[in-house]
Order: C-alpha cells, then sequence, then structure tokens
C-alpha cells in the first residue's frame, strides 16, 4: 500500500478555491494529470500548437472585447464565453483567479449521458461511471472509473488502464512497457473510511450537478442505489433512461424524477435475479404511457385499457393480464385509423397460449399460405429470419387496404436454421443469388451496426438526376452493358442483391459489376467466442468489411467451426430493438478451414480482389489451393504465421509501395523466429511508410540507413551502436526520411550508450530541462516508458528534435520536439508522435 496515494475525502467547502479546483474540476487531479477528456488517455497530448488558429483567436477576442478586457465584462457575459470552453481549458481558466473560479463554477457544464453499473463481468464488485460529454458515444470527450472496496476504504481506477492491464479477452493486446505497466498499477486513488457503492454515486451525481441534472441519456444498473441519500430532484431535460434494478420502489423513484414526455424508456431486472411484475399503477405514469419507445426486460401488469391508451409506436414487455380480446381490439385501431400514429411494433411476450381466432375476430386479414409467401418471398424470409414467428397473418387498414401489419402468435417448435451446402453451380437463378449475392441471405437486416448511419433513400432530385443518367427507368433494359455496369457501380449491396433477381439480364449485369470491398480479415487464433460455445474451439472468423469507417455498419462476421464431418458456421443476427441472436447453418461433409477460406476469396473475387486492406492470421493459409494471383490495389497487409514462406508469399502479392505492413509471429517463439535479410529486402518493406513486426528481423545496417518508413518496430537481431548513430544523425542533418515520426528497436543485447550518441549534441532530461518541457516528460513517461532519456537536436533547426530512449528491452527514437512561434517568439514545443 505504500505506492497508493492516500485523498481525503473532498470538504463541502474548500478553504481556498484553487485546492476545489484540482478536485471539483480536474475529477481526481494526480488521477488526470496528463490525460485529459479531448484525448481519451491516448498517446497524443494537446500541447501549444494545437490551439485555435489565429483567425479563431481573432474572433474570440473580438467577441469578449480583447483579452485584456476579460475582467471588465460583467457575470453574465463571462459565463456566455466561458460555455464555449473545452472542459480542459475551463480547468485551466478556473484557476487562474478567485473570480475566474467561480465564473467556471457557475457555469453549467454540457453533459450528455452518465451510466452508473455494478455488473460483475471484470471479475470483483465495483461500480463504474461513464460520463460522456457530448452526444457521440465514439468520441474522445468521455471518461470512466472503477470504484472497488479496498479494506474499509475505496479504490479509484480509470476504466481505461484496466483493459490495458486485463487484455485476456484481447488476442492483440497493445504492447506497452513494464515500467509503464507498473505505473499503470500504481496509478490509483484511495478514498480513506468510505463505502466503494456510495463513493461511486456521489461522484456520478455530482458530474449531474455540474449541468445542472439537464443530461439528456442515464442508464443506472444497481442493485442498491442509495436513493436516501440522493442529490437528484429532477432530471429536466433526459429523454432516453436505462434502469435495472430487482426492487419496483426503485423504478417508482427514477420515473418520478423524469419529464412526462420521453423518448425512450427501458427498465431491465438484473441479471441472476429473480423474475418480478411492476405494477399496474406504476405503469400508469405519464413517462410510461405516453412514451414513443418502450422496452421492459421484465413482466408488466398492463391492463387492455392501458395497452389500448399507450402512446409507444415501439414497444416490447412480458405481459401478464393482456387478453386476446385486448389484442383484437388493439389491431382493430389501427385497422380502422385511430392507431398510434407511425406505429412500427409491438411485441407482447407470454408463456401462454393465445387464441388465433379470438384475436383476429372482426378483422379482415389475409393468412401466410403459399400464395403469399410467393407473392413476397423476399419479405416473408427477412421476416421469419428476423423474427421466428409462429402462425402469421396480414392484416389489411380499412382506412387503405394498402396497408398491413403482421400479426403472429408465438410458435410451439424453432424449426431447425440448417441448409444444405451451396451447389458450385445451381439450377436455379435466384438460388445461386441467394448465396453468391447475399450469401445465406445473411444480409438481411445489417443495418444494426449504427443507428445514426442514416437510410441512404433517395430524394426526388436524386431520382430525377438518376433517370436522367440511365434515359429514364423505361429505358433501363436498352442501355448497354457498360452503362448498366456503371449505374450498378454506385448501388448499395441489397439493391444489387434486388436488381439482380428481376431478370437474368440484370442478374449477368450484377454479376459482372465488381463490389467494392474495403477490407477483408481472416484468423484463426481466437478460440473463444463465449456468445456461441462454452470453452475454447477451433474455429476461423473471416470479416468482410465493404466501407472504409469500420464504425459505418456495412460489415459482416462469420465464424466457421468444424460439427463432426460437416461445418457450422455461426453469426449475429441483429433486428433493431432486440438482443442480437445466435444464427447458425450447416454445410455438409467439408472441412471448416477451407471452406472459411473459400468464402473469403469468394469475397475477394466479387471485388475483382482490389481490396484496400487484408488481414490474414492462420497457421495453415491453403496458398497451394488459393485463387489470389494479386492484390492490385492492397494498401495495408497484417500476416500472423509461424512460416517464413507464409510471408514472403503473401508479400508477392501485394504492390510495392504499400502505406502499412504488419508481420506476426503467432505461436513461434518471437525471441527465435526470425525474418531473414533477403525477405527484409522486399520492395513493400524497405519503400512501405509505416512496418510492425512482432518477432525477430534480420535488418543490416545498411538496410535500416535506406529504410523510408516514418514508423517503425521490430525486434532487432543485427542493428549495432553505429547504425543507430548513422540513422540519427542522417536526420540530425536534414537527410533522414521526410515526416519521421518513431523507430522502436526491441532487443536485450546490451547498447553503449556513448557510441550511440558519438558526435551528436544532445540534452539530458535533467529538472531543468523537465521543469521547461511543461509536463511532457511525464506524459512521455507514462505512455512510452522511461529509461536513459535524451533529447538530441536538429543541426539544420536547432527548434527541432529527437528523443533517444534507452532501456533495458529497447531502444527508442521519437520526433517530439517542434519548432513554434506564438506572439512573434520562437520556441521548441514537444508532444508524442
Amino acid at each position: 500500500m505504500s505506492t497508493l496515494e492516500t485523498v481525503k475525502k473532498e470538504e463541502e467547502e474548500p478553504h481556498r478555491g484553487i485546492a476545489e479546483s484540482s478536485f471539483q474540476f480536474n475529477l481526481f487531479a494526480d488521477l488526470l494529470h496528463g490525460i485529459h477528456l479531448d484525448n481519451h488517455g491516448h498517446q497524443r497530448r494537446r500541447y501549444r500548437r494545437e490551439q485555435p488558429k489565429h483567425n479563431n483567436m481573432n474572433s474570440v477576442v473580438k467577441f469578449i472585447g480583447g483579452f485584456e478586457k476579460w475582467n471588465e465584462l460583467n457575470d453574465d457575459c463571462r459565463m456566455a464565453v466561458v460555455k464555449f470552453l473545452e472542459y480542459e481549458d475551463r480547468c485551466k481558466l478556473g484557476i487562474c483567479s478567485k473570480r475566474d473560479y467561480y465564473t467556471v463554477k457557475s457555469t453549467s457544464l454540457g453533459v450528455h449521458s452518465i451510466s452508473i453499473k455494478n455488473d460483475q463481468h471484470i471479475g470483483f464488485d465495483y461500480v463504474s461511471v461513464t460520463v460522456v460529454l457530448d452526444d457521440d458515444f465514439n468520441s474522445v470527450n468521455r471518461f470512466g472509473l472503477i470504484f472497488s472496496q479496498l479494506g474499509e476504504n475505496t479504490q479509484v481506477r480509470w476504466y481505461e488502464d484496466h483493459l490495458k492491464l486485463h487484455q485476456g479477452d484481447n488476442p492483440w493486446p497493445e504492447r506497452f512497457s513494464d515500467s509503464y505497466k507498473e505505473r499503470l498499477k500504481n496509478r490509483i486513488m484511495v478514498l480513506k473510511s468510505c463505502n466503494y457503492e456510495e463513493e461511486a454515486v456521489k461522484f456520478a451525481e455530482k458530474w449531474m450537478k455540474k449541468c445542472n441534472f439537464e443530461l439528456k441519456y442515464i442508464g443506472v444498473e444497481m442493485k442498491n442505489y442509495p436513493i436516501d441519500k440522493s442529490q437528484i430532484k429532477s432530471l429536466p431535460k433526459c429523454k432516453t433512461i436505462n434502469f435495472g434494478a430487482d426492487d419496483v420502489e426503485t423504478f417508482r423513484w427514477w420515473i418520478q424524477k423524469l419529464p412526462n414526455q420521453m423518448k425512450d424508456v427501458q427498465l431491465v431486472r438484473l441479471p441472476n435475479q429473480k423474475v418480478f411484475t411492476i405494477p399496474s399503477d406504476l405503469l400508469n405514469a405519464p413517462q410510461i404511457m405516453q412514451t414513443a419507445d418502450i422496452n421492459f426486460w421484465c413482466r408488466a401488469d398492463f391492463s387492455d385499457e392501458q395497452f389500448l391508451n399507450l402512446s409507444a409506436n415501439n414497444f416490447s414487455f412480458h405481459c401478464v393480464n393482456i387478453t386476446d380480446k385486448g389484442i383484437t381490439d388493439y389491431i382493430k385501431k389501427w385497422a380502422n385509423g385511430n392507431g398510434v400514429p407511425y406505429f412500427e411494433s409491438a411485441m407482447l411476450w407470454t408463456t401462454e397460449n393465445r387464441n388465433f381466432e379470438e384475436m383476429t375476430r372482426g378483422l379482415e386479414y389475409r393468412e401466410w399460405d403459399g400464395d403469399f409467401e410467393n407473392e413476397e418471398p423476399n419479405f416473408c424470409s427477412l421476416f421469419r429470419r428476423c423474427y421466428d414467428p409462429g402462425r402469421c397473418a396480414q392484416i389489411y387498414s380499412k382506412v387503405d387496404p394498402y396497408e398491413n401489419p403482421v400479426m403472429s402468435p408465438p410458435s410451439e417448435e424453432v424449426p431447425k436454421e440448417e441448409e444444405e451446402e451451396e451447389e458450385e453451380k445451381p439450377q436455379e437463378e435466384t438460388n445461386e443469388l441467394a448465396s453468391e449475392f447475399n450469401f445465406f441471405g445473411l444480409f438481411d437486416g445489417m443495418e444494426h451496426e449504427n443507428k445514426k448511419v442514416p437510410s441512404g433513400l433517395a430524394n426526388k432530385s436524386d431520382i430525377i438526376s438518376l433517370m436522367k443518367f440511365i434515359g429514364g427507368f423505361e429505358k433501363w433494359n436498352e442501355l448497354n452493358d457498360d452503362c448498366r455496369m456503371a449505374v450498378v457501380k454506385f448501388l448499395e449491396y441489397k439493391d444489387r442483391c434486388k436488381l439482380g433477381i428481376c431478370s437474368k439480364r440484370d442478374y449477368e449485369t450484377v454479376k459482372s459489376t465488381p463490389l467494392d470491398v474495403y477490407k477483408i480479415s481472416i484468423y484463426d487464433n481466437e478460440k473463444y467466442h463465449y456468445s456461441f460455445r462454452d470453452g475454447d474451439f477451433d474455429n476461423v472468423v473471416v470479416e468482410v468489411q465493404l466501407h472504409h469507417d469500420y464504425n459505418s455498419g456495412k460489415r459482416f462476421q462469420l465464424i466457421f467451426s468444424q460439427l463432426g464431418e460437416d461445418t457450422q458456421i455461426q453469426w449475429y443476427q441483429y433486428v433493431p430493438k432486440q438482443r442480437p441472436k445466435n444464427r447458425s447453418m450447416i454445410l455438409k461433409s467439408c472441412n471448416y478451414y477451407e471452406e472459411a477460406v473459400k468464402f473469403a476469396e469468394k469475397w475477394m473475387k466479387k471485388c475483382n480482389f482490389e481490396l484496400k486492406d487484408i488481414k490474414i492470421e492462420m497457421k495453415n493459409y491453403p496458398m497451394d489451393k488459393s485463387q489470389i494471383k494479386s492484390l492490385p490495389k492492397c494498401k495495408c497487409i497484417r500476416i500472423g504465421s509461424d512460416d517464413v514462406e507464409t510471408f514472403r508469399w503473401w508479400l508477392q502479392k501485394v504492390p510495392h509501395q504499400m502505406k502499412d505492413v504488419e508481420l506476426i509471429s503467432l505461436d513461434a517463439d518471437r525471441e527465435v523466429f526470425t525474418i531473414p535479410s533477403d525477405l527484409l529486402n522486399a520492395p513493400q518493406i524497405m519503400q512501405t511508410p509505416e512496418f510492425y513486426f512482432w518477432c525477430r528481423a534480420e535488418f543490416s545496417d545498411e538496410q535500416l540507413l535506406n529504410l523510408k518508413a516514418t514508423n517503425l518496430s521490430f525486434d532487432c537481431v543485427n542493428i549495432t551502436d553505429q547504425g543507430i548513430n548513422e540513422y540519427i544523425r542522417r536526420w540530425v542533418n536534414g537527410k533522414g526520411v521526410p515526416k519521421f515520426k518513431r523507430a522502436l528497436l526491441w532487443g536485450n543485447k546490451a547498447r553503449d550508450y556513448a557510441e550511440m550518441t558519438r558526435g551528436l549534441e544532445y540534452r539530458q532530461w535533467d529538472a531543468e530541462f523537465e521543469e521547461e518541457a511543461a509536463g511532457f516528460c511525464g506524459d512521455f513517461e507514462r505512455v512510452c516508458g522511461r529509461g536513459n532519456c535524451v533529447q538530441i537536436y536538429s543541426k539544420i533547426d536547432p527548434y527541432e528534435s529527437l528523443t533517444l530512449n534507452v532501456s533495458s528491452d529497447c531502444v527508442s527514437i521519437y520526433w517530439t520536439g517542434h519548432k513554434y512561434e506564438y506572439n512573434g517568439k520562437t520556441y521548441s514545443d514537444y508532444s508524442i508522435p
């Protein structure tokens, strides 16, 4: 415990404003030192050179009447300025003067969402608090802390630090130095003599108070939220909530804090807890009856009358007292034009048997018989895959007979999801389309990944433009093949599938038009997929990414594994507003390894092997059976193997000029496994701007000096101290690699520091330098580790410099010193590349 930092609990009123600022504005100041909300703990820290541009500064100066008049502004005007400051800038302003401190303290902070959870997946009792400052959860403007009990005290750790230290679930853990890991372990805070749950809640509510409790979303999943000690009076601007509890009164307490008009309400029982029911009187609250979207992961005691008066257009719950007649009346209201506007779906979960005839009494409907399914084969197939329905009927509107919902009571049996292996040459084109263009129909409903991504529906001007381009849709069949293919290139994947079944010629057009595939990944070293099967099992994962943005949602992933003599393929099916479902199919009498590779290469073939990025991590890629001749447009490649010839085979398939090359050993001992010098001489390595090798590489000094990489990392074998000295000397003399960033030369070989720095002008990192660099040295040590560090200066521009860091296992070289001019002065600004 000697390494732990002990912090007294915060007092209600500080003796000095600055003392409180270090805690209240900077969270836990020592935990946050060097790690700011704008970079979420990432390597690059904002320094002076990333301040607002001159024209932006002029605008701000003009807005507040010049910085020299800042103290003359009244409080309202000062607060109006502070509203536009980033959180870190508020912290800096808050310690400038007592008046600035109170200005910052009085200006509410924009907090979008706060989540408080105490689930058990980390492996010990804890409460996590996540604060998101803007409406994009993936933004760097958020942070998370973990509160846990340590004897009588509360221990606080960064959630990001925990993930870095416990990467057991990550097949490719990040690489950190031992000294950095040790610092992460010690980078904790202890609050004396207090309960971790209470401290976590106090911390979360403090952030709610910073935004005047005006956050837009709140998620709370705790067994015993201390409502008797809570400061929350109301959440006036909250629109979305997700509450988990096993106590009805807790739900009631939270709902009373919300506005009457909500957007989305989710109430769930906590894992491993008994089933319980939300009573009818609580369900009558306007926050439930008037909300647009409700989802209860528990039983709800709605009456028929309440059910009929719901305003939700999308809801799901386990019903208790809703009768068949109540369901009939609900559908009748919709059929007569009196239903909920913009209705989407209603899912009434139950284990009781339902009377289909009673639910459809007095309604005009059509059962899903053979004729209907022949008329709408794609829709019926998609619906069955998404919802596992039982008996289905299409119920028609009396206001507009072309409008109709689907009613499906629960089925008693769930059909086996198994299909025969696809034939190489199908007898019917539509069968081939189902597998070749729609790969077993899995693309249906795949727009789950990012709900913020627009649907991409064309507006009227887009339609007119397209019609003009192809000569009007009525002339589509008159276009020649080149023109038709030019149009198909701009279609989304699903639209291609639809067009491909319109006619034989359309099918050939779609088949002949290359698909735009950005990246394909194949790996066999991820043994544990807990959502599909308990325990480890041999498998191959294939991931196809159609768009360069991984978060766009335009991607899918399949898991191939052996099931006796057959191959089992598993994947997630995503349905909006529901939990993902596990799906699978069987390919008869085949090997899972070969089928996975065939499937992946089939998708490469669809884009004429012109994908931009490829990742292969497999012990035994079947190169002898591969269809790959070349990957002419590939720019990034990551290969994992324990065989040098596999590396050689893949490098021969990609262009000479690459953007990023990664070669990693899988099970082989990286202290022994070595990439030979002749392979390293390949232009794909010598000319690439970035490469990373997770193994030994037999570069010679000459090869090191001729590398074009600005960012490189490998375990070196033959690189000498003289070679390193010459590499640095070239940069110092202006002859190094343009836009150099970093070079990490790993190895346990003893280094001669004097030889590496011979003839170079450098400055040791002493106390004077650390003070001058204004926090940079501390950041560098946390991110890069710290051995013997010196700053080596350029002879071309003395304000430019490199950091040479020599530790027991690595010689690292970073370009950290940059020339910067501000207010007519020139100085060096330091940052981690």
